[in-house]
């Protein structure tokens, strides 16, 4: 097997100590052929998520990749920090308060990508938790875009980026391209636009990650029709 991985995987992380465990212990559960690495990027929290890191980073030695910001850079700033350290053919993000629960997740999207050139991304279903009530809903239940979708992305952004997998070289030309302008607020939706003009896009139904209601907030009117019922 290569040293290389085949997929870097991009976790942002700030004052998450109450997630982050869970958070890397379900991306460290991956069952796949490939290696992979986990770029942990923590934005100068205030919590104990740095020893938390740090002690799976010593148990993961080359899997688990700290990066320790010494100041706070925000979100966007975070992201394009984390990117440059980017070594994978592919890119799959998890942010420290979400978690993966297919263990296939990475296996099933780059097969699709190793399969299509055409394909520079692939995104899957998810599940939300209601944190008021405990109960979970099903993030997506209507057929979803696929192919060149940069229409469909103007009316709002419906990609979740914890259930991402893309190729790394457009990755760094978004963030590239989009973050040095400063205009955006916002990690994942400009990425998206600037990917949609330049490949396709594939979509799994499998519920692959979970969620929570509080990464709702912000979400325009026509990303929420996505959103199902409770079930």
């Amino acid at each position: 097997m290569s040293h290389v991985p085949k997929v870097s995987v991009i976790v942002l992380s700030y004052n998450e100590e109450k997630y982050l465990k869970e958070c890397l212990d379900s991306i460290l559960g991956q069952q796949c052929d490939f290696r992979f690495e986990i770029l942990v990027a923590d934005d100068a929290s205030q919590d104990g998520s740095k020893d938390i890191l740090l002690g799976y980073a010593d148990k993961y030695p080359g899997i688990v990749v700290p990066i320790l910001n010494e100041t706070n850079l925000g979100v966007v700033g975070n992201l394009w920090n984390a990117g440059s350290r980017v070594r994978g053919e592919y890119v799959a993000f998890c942010d420290s308060d979400d978690y993966w629960i297919d263990p296939h997740k990475l296996k099933k999207q780059v097969q699709l990508l190793d399969e299509d050139n055409d394909t520079v991304l692939v995104y899957t279903n998810a599940k939300v938790l209601d944190e008021e009530t405990g109960e979970f809903r099903r993030n997506v239940t209507r057929p979803m875009p696929e192919g060149y979708v940069f229409d469909h992305l103007l009316e709002g952004n419906f990609i979740k980026t914890l259930t991402v997998c893309v190729r790394s070289g457009l990755f760094r030309q978004a963030l590239d391209a989009i973050v040095p302008s400063g205009e955006w607020s916002v990690q994942d939706y400009p990425l998206w636009l600037f990917m949609a003009k330049r490949g396709a896009f594939r979509y799994l139904d499998d519920v692959t990650a979970l969620t929570f209601t509080h990464n709702l907030v912000g979400w325009t009117p026509s990303v929420l029709e996505f959103v199902g019922p409770l079930s």
